[in-house]
């Protein structure tokens, strides 16, 4: 198409609908004459068609029009038998052409498709085609410019051509899915060489004897169509001739679940219906117990998962069904090693070694590696500590052992850290031996009124404790004489409080009544030591020192008078109860010369008063009732 009056050597764009869709072309450039040219165009309906400028949004249009295809050539076709029996002097004869014009012949011979070649007709209109031999001449076509003519066909057949018939055997044959067809009216003895199309493949030539009653015989032949079947004896050869073998009804076998195994149902026919095969694609002919599932089937393996952690020890069953707690292999982590199959949390795979007694992993061994315990724990006697499993190395949060009948920790070997408080009261131990692996508490320590039995005479076991976070509580222990396993943590700065926290030492026995009678004592230097009663507080008192503390009344009931003598610059008292729990905290005025304290609400027991002034501390015990 060709669209005129624009701007020569101007870009153009062009925009139109074939049959309603939407389509474009370009940029083209007009010529010289202001024309540009739109090729390839199918035919069809073009409308809405507008011409742009590049670049400028102005359109030319709308034009609408239709483009028709042209009708391929018109002709008919005569075809003229070659003049022998194998002869290939025939031909065919297209008629009706235009005369002196080039065109594009092809045609399929016996099925076999020609490649097209140019002719060109005569003055009458006329392309022959020469040099034919005998037979089916289909789809007879003659193209110009592209545009082919209506297919015809002519069958061209020589002088004297042998005509055979055909006998069948449909299968089956001998007992095999084959049948077989005889060639009849051949010459006796005769070699031919036979041809012939199975399911559209050319097969042959085969060399075939005709028999004593001039047959040729074609077996064995599967199931499918024979066609362009052909027999030939000094090229002289029949007609095309076809024929189909059918395939004959057979036994098959349901296998809905296409594990390889029926059920025994079968049917008879000559393709499969849906979920059935025939015998040949079965594994065996062992009756399927489930043609509804694929995993059930003669011979499999089912492996025993009794605690279904999917892991096996080692048991299976070989039959159809699935027995109880059992699994394909594929569907289980293993299938052996399993050490307890009654057990979920003991796996061989992907189980945690626990604190608990047993081997959870399957491993041979025992608890091992070191293990956490969440949460308090209290031990009130004896038999509780003995079953505090030794696997534990850390407790992450309070420990308590308060109970009369308490003598031995030695459970408590393995343990070395406690985020919370520690608190021994209350006991019959005679040391601390058994925490000998413990090294840090973060929390409170508090060790008091241990008071029973042998009596708590040393702090044997905590030599390796160095670490204190808050508060260091060690009183009320009446027979206490040895603490040296702590004089490296009390001596070292940041050991003890660093979180919050002091150190409090007060009524043990001689060598362990405070911070400086332990410091002395297990250092070799004893002169110094003297009883708690006579040199009260944390720290020993110089005698020299200018200030006295008193409580009055001492016992007392609703208050107490604290008063001091002599001066300070800086003071403050502190109250504790018998568990080491501070009840008052206050700053101390030098002038007043005393406080007195309404005690009238506080239970009754046995306190420590302690004044801290200008750095000393005096400690005085006082009883409520």
């Amino acid at each position: 198409m060709v669209i005129g009056g624009l701007t020569n050597n101007q870009q153009y764009q062009v925009n139109y609908k074939l049959n309603g869709n939407p389509a474009t072309a370009g940029p083209l450039t007009a010529n010289a004459n202001g024309q540009i040219t739109l090729t390839n165009l199918a035919a069809g309906n073009y409308s809405e068609l507008f011409v742009s400028p590049t670049g400028n949004g102005c359109n030319g249009g709308p034009l609408n029009f239709n483009l028709t295809a042209t009708a391929g050539p018109a002709y008919t076709v005569t075809g003229t038998n070659p003049t022998a029996c194998g002869g290939a002097d025939g031909q065919f004869v297209l008629n009706g052409l235009t005369a002196n014009t080039a065109y594009q012949v092809g045609y399929t011979y016996n099925g076999n498709a020609v490649p097209p070649a140019a002719f060109t007709s005569n003055a009458n209109g006329q392309i022959t085609v020469p040099n034919l031999a005998s037979g089916a001449y289909t789809n007879i076509t003659a193209s110009l410019g592209g545009c082919a003519g209506a297919p015809v066909t002519v069958t061209l057949t020589g002088p004297n051509q042998p005509v055979y018939t055909l006998f069948i055997a449909q299968p089956p044959i001998f007992g095999q899915s084959v049948g077989a067809v005889w060639i009849e009216n051949t010459i006796t003895g005769q070699v031919y060489a036979v041809t012939y199309d199975f399911n559209g493949t050319p097969t042959g030539p085969f060399n075939i004897t005709s028999d004593a009653i001039g047959d040729l015989l074609l077996y064995p032949l599967n199931p499918g169509s024979y066609t362009n079947v052909v027999a030939t004896l000094n090229g002289c050869g029949n007609a095309p001739m076809s024929f189909t073998i059918n395939t004959p009804p057979q036994n098959f076998y349901q296998d809905i679940d296409n594990d390889g195994f029926s059920d025994g149902t079968i049917v008879v026919d000559t393709v499969p219906p849906p979920g059935y095969k025939p015998l040949s694609a079965l594994l065996d002919t062992l009756p399927d117990c489930n043609d509804f599932n694929p995993d059930e089937f003669p011979g499999q393996i089912w492996w025993q998962d009794l605690d279904g952690d999917g892991c096996g020890d080692g048991t299976f069953y070989v039959q159809c069904n699935q027995p109880p707690f059992c699994y394909l292999g594929q569907h289980l982590i293993v299938t052996v090693g399993d050490c307890n199959d009654l057990d979920p949390t003991n796996a061989p795979s992907g189980v945690e070694e626990l604190c608990n007694g047993i081997d959870d992993n399957c491993n041979g061994e025992i608890d091992e590696g070191e293990h956490t315990y969440f949460g308090n724990i209290e031990f009130k006697t004896q038999a509780e500590i003995d079953a505090f499993l030794p696997c534990w190395n850390y407790i992450h949060g309070n420990l308590t052992i308060q109970g009369q009948g308490i003598t031995n920790l030695s459970a408590l070997k393995n343990l070395k850290e406690i985020t919370g408080n520690l608190r021994i009261r209350d006991t019959a131990l005679e040391n601390l031996s058994g925490l000998d692996n413990l090294t840090t508490v973060k929390g409170i320590v508090t060790i008091s009124t241990n008071v029973h039995g042998p009596k708590l005479s040393s702090l044997h076991g905590l030599e390796a404790l160095s670490f204190v976070g808050k508060s260091l509580a060690i009183s009320y222990n009446f027979n206490l004489t040895n603490c040296c396993a702590i004089k490296d943590l009390i001596n070292t700065p940041g050991a003890v409080g660093s979180l919050g926290g002091n150190t409090s030492i007060f009524y043990n026995k001689t060598g362990c009544d405070n911070i400086g009678q332990v410091t002395l004592s297990c250092t070799g230097n004893t002169s110094m030591l003297v009883d708690g009663n006579d040199l009260p507080g944390l720290n020993f008192q110089p005698a020299s020192s200018p200030v006295e503390m008193t409580l009055a009344p001492n016992p007392a009931s609703d208050f107490v008078a604290v008063r001091w003598e002599g001066a300070f610059e800086t003071g403050n008292l502190k109250v504790f109860d018998a568990k080491g729990s501070l009840v008052l905290s206050t700053k101390l005025d030098n002038g007043s010369g005393g406080i007195t304290l309404e005690t009238g609400r506080w239970e009754r027991g046995i306190y420590l008063v302690t004044a801290l002034l200008d750095g000393e501390t005096f400690t005085r015990k006082l009883v409520l009732e």
